[in-house]
């Protein structure tokens, strides 16, 4: 269990939760930072108690990503770098610079 009475898990176990123990992991381990940070009750987007599903769901999402195997299944670029995008999870923007998106939310995407 992630909450040991008024403790919580260490940061390795943790990570080990969501599924992010591997060093190939290693870029990820931010979402185990906001997880923590989460469940300590401190400000975060996800409510404690939607912590570690909300985390192991993003976790999942960021290594398994449903997109086309082969480049000829994949859809074409729109132009000029824009592709089609849907958000793997909610998000509520944080600062006026940030986007609030819905999960599944279709977005149009630079990549320049």
């Amino acid at each position: 269990s992630l909450l040991h009475g008024k403790g919580m898990s260490s940061l390795p176990e943790l990570a080990a939760q969501l599924g992010l123990n591997s060093p190939a992991n290693d870029d990820l381990s931010w979402l185990v930072a906001r997880c923590s940070k989460a469940l300590a009750g401190k400000p975060s987007p996800v409510k404690t108690w939607d912590a570690v599903k909300f985390y192991s769901d993003l976790a999942i999402s960021a290594q398994t990503p449903d997109w086309a195997e082969n480049a000829e299944e994949a859809e074409p670029v729109i132009r000029n770098g824009w592709f089609r995008a849907i958000s793997a999870a909610a998000f509520e923007a944080q600062a006026p610079e940030e986007l609030s998106v819905e999960q599944e939310e279709l977005l149009l995407v630079c990549s320049d």
